[in-house]
């Protein structure tokens, strides 16, 4: 027998047997204000009376919510961006064969001669 509070969107007081109910559930507490870092409690709490097939579809559910993947084909995609890493990788070294650093001599002392140094002193007076 179906419960008639389920209703209500903020009903959470029933224990889901389907993975179905265990989706609403989460749902029903996430859309009451469950933070996110209470989040696994609340898989934990819906998921507790689920037993076998349906346990593994709440499980599979919360892994990856859209579905699985297996009817597209990203071979295309794959070549497009390898193709496109390869043109942008020989834009970046003509780039860099372009920039050319010059030389930096150190023909400079740190230490000034006792002649600067007397002239600035002597200037200064």
């Amino acid at each position: 027998m179906e419960d008639f509070r389920k209703a209500d969107p903020t009903y959470t007081n029933f224990q889901p047997r389907t993975a179905e109910e265990a989706i609403n559930k989460f749902y029903r507490r996430k859309n009451l204000g469950v933070p996110p870092n209470l989040w696994p409690e609340v898989f934990v709490e819906c998921a507790s009376r689920l037993k076998g097939e349906e346990l593994e579809k709440f499980e599979s559910w919360i892994v990856n919510p859209e579905g699985e993947l297996s009817a597209v084909d990203l071979t295309q995609v794959d070549r497009e961006n390898e193709l496109l890493r390869q043109r942008l990788c020989a834009e970046a070294e003509a780039r860099d064969r372009k920039l050319e650093m010059p030389e930096i001599k150190e023909d400079y002392c740190d230490e000034k001669s006792p002649a600067e140094f007397e002239m600035i002193t002597h200037s200064e007076r």
